[in-house]
């Protein structure tokens, strides 16, 4: 297990941090308040987490540390965590990440795996299944065809890497956005419905590869950061009633564990 950190932008004190893990495997819990469940640091989708005291005090605009942990810990000492609605147990993996993130992250946070008592499943709010889930947000498998992404880099004048998206499956072969005209299908041998479409939040602004937020520019009148910046103006969908969300890509669920590919 490695984990690593970058500063991005030390003028807002705030860090990017990722693992070479797995990251549907784990996450960084957040202290209970209040006896409530530790709420996830979002740990899973290579965020932004604020670094007050290390990059403040530091001044640093650029500083990657790395911590090797062996063995991972499948059983032991477990927390009640929530992501979302959902709350679980998870297992804590130890004092020496926790004492890591506290020492470059300024960060009081624990890491902790879906595994011991761990059980979560997929969401039921727009179509009933009896999916397990770990620590995605509400579906196992988001995936994309690779010309919706070059319809978006075309619109939006400038490539969009289709890492952007984090997705788990991505397709050759299908026209731009026939992703939303699919309800069920076959992918390999295992055979797939879909519950809705997947709403992009912020975490689309970090580019994957540096862990660096995009610059915001000016554009449509506005000033805004890609790729949301363009795909709110022609990929929304209605959520609720009087509630639009910016969409890219589809979530799936499998209705089987076959091989998708050898």
């Amino acid at each position: 297990m490695c984990l690593s950190c970058q500063s991005t932008r030390p003028d807002r004190r705030n860090y990017c941090v990722s693992h070479s893990l797995r990251p549907d495997y784990w996450i960084l819990r957040r202290p209970s308040v209040h006896g409530r469940a530790g709420r996830a640091g979002q740990g899973r989708r290579t965020p932004i987490l604020d670094a007050k005291r290390h990059a403040h005090q530091q001044g640093q605009t650029s500083r990657i540390v790395h911590i090797d942990i062996h063995p991972d810990r499948n059983s032991g000492n477990e927390l009640y965590t929530r992501v979302w609605d959902d709350n679980f147990y998870a297992v804590d993996q130890g004092d020496l990440p926790a004492e890591w993130l506290g020492d470059h992250l300024g960060l009081r946070a624990r890491l902790v795996k879906a595994s011991g008592s761990f059980e979560r499943r997929c969401s039921q709010k727009w179509l009933e299944n009896d999916n397990p889930l770990l620590f995605h947000d509400g579906y196992p498998v988001h995936w994309l065809p690779i010309k919706s992404v070059h319809e978006l880099s075309e619109i939006a004048g400038e490539e969009i890497p289709w890492q952007s998206f984090r997705p788990q499956i991505v397709v050759e072969g299908m026209p731009a956005q026939y992703e939303h005209k699919i309800f069920s299908g076959v992918i390999g041998e295992t055979s797939f419905v879909q519950p809705k479409p997947c709403d992009r939040c912020p975490v689309t602004l970090v580019d994957q590869e540096t862990g660096k937020v995009r610059q915001k520019v000016e554009k449509y009148g506005k000033f805004g950061t890609e790729p949301l910046l363009t795909l709110e103006r022609y990929k929304q969908w209605q959520k609720a009633p009087g509630k639009r969300k910016v969409i890219f890509g589809e979530n799936m669920l499998p209705q089987g564990t076959e091989m998708i590919c050898s």
